[in-house]
């Protein structure tokens, strides 16, 4: 992936006001946060100082929260189509995988393997000031990897939800073959139910980030793709405006109806 970073320095003052220790490890009170986008985007980054963060008592430390480093410039909500109306405005940070990486390069998805943090997982996560290590609420039940030591920056990837019968894992886009449908850079919907058995046998509901849903054959997902810049699904074949899901946030395959 091209890097094409363009920094924001969101709170380069410490404020005294504040009441956060500053921390003494790597990277000093500054956080890097990175939206990670695709050849044809620009990566966007964020330069967080901690202090300006409101610090709360964690086990026993001082801690940020990790949900307050991503904020809502960053990723901005979908307006659900009525503009100049919030109440119906959906939160767009569940669409993305949050790679912690520690300042000697392990994360999790990288080192390990492992699906990198849902939103979910960040609501409930924290960083300690004195040591910038993560740390998460134990209802979570996250594997020990996924406590990333001396945290040097957070990395963000547009991802994807696919559900089995058996399994789930999350799809990094950035990491799934591109390829280009009429000028537009795309993921075609098939390659990320690659390895499924008789897919035929099977139906593929499409889910928005509000809850729209769409179920597709096999012969209908096979036309689908994801296009990168407008975060829409479209199609190789004409298909109903209804067919085009926006902000898709899971792909889940079941059983067809009738077989």
């Amino acid at each position: 992936m091209r890097r094409f970073a363009v920094i924001a320095v969101l709170a380069g003052v410490v404020s005294s006001m504040s009441g956060c220790d500053v921390p003494t490890k790597s990277g000093g009170p500054i956080m890097l946060v990175s939206l990670m986008e695709y050849d044809t985007l620009a990566d966007v980054s964020a330069e967080i100082d901690l202090s300006t963060l409101t610090a709360v008592d964690y086990n026993g430390g001082r801690a940020v929260k990790l949900q307050d480093l991503v904020t809502i410039s960053m990723i901005p909500e979908y307006d659900n189509k009525t503009p100049g109306d919030a109440t119906d405005d959906v939160d767009r940070r569940q669409l993305y995988g949050y790679r912690l990486i520690g300042s000697d390069g392990f994360s999790a998805h990288l080192s390990r393997g492992g699906d990198d943090l849902g939103w979910s997982a960040m609501l409930l996560g924290y960083l300690y000031l004195d040591t910038r290590d993560a740390a998460f609420d134990a209802s979570l039940n996250l594997a020990g990897m996924y406590k990333t030591r001396d945290v040097e920056k957070i990395e963000i990837y547009r991802e994807i939800d696919i559900v089995l019968p058996d399994t789930s894992w999350r799809a990094v886009i950035a990491e799934a073959q591109h390829t280009t449908v009429d000028t537009k850079c795309v993921v075609m919907l098939t390659g990320f139910v690659a390895g499924v058995l008789s897919p035929e046998t099977y139906q593929y509901n499409l889910t928005g980030v509000d809850g729209y849903n769409k179920a597709l054959t096999w012969a209908e997902l096979q036309t689908a793709y994801f296009e990168l810049s407008a975060d829409l699904v479209g199609y190789t074949v004409e298909m109903a405006g209804a067919y085009k899901v926006r902000n898709l946030a899971s792909i889940t395959v079941s059983t067809a109806q009738g077989t």
